[in-house]
């Protein structure tokens, strides 16, 4: 499954549950592969770092927002 398939799961059940206008709007925010937050691991380290998101993130820091949706790209470790 894709990232946009998921983005599309997620919002289709998000509008199941009745959720819409600005609230729809907020979630795909976060979860739209382009927009989202992103972290990565890059190989062979074990500390994640931002590829997108770091404003986003504080922003719903400064809001009182404690855990949110990310998305965590993990790099793999080349073989060869």
């Amino acid at each position: 499954m894709s990232a946009y398939d998921i983005r599309d799961f997620v919002r289709d059940a998000a509008q199941a549950e009745g959720l819409g206008g600005w609230e729809l709007d907020a979630l795909d925010a976060l979860i739209c592969p382009a927009d989202g937050i992103q972290l990565t691991v890059p190989a062979g380290h074990r500390r994640t770092s931002y590829i997108n998101g770091q404003h986003k993130s504080q922003a719903l820091l400064d809001a009182g927002v404690r855990r949110t949706i990310v998305i965590d790209w993990v790099t793999p470790t080349p073989t060869g």
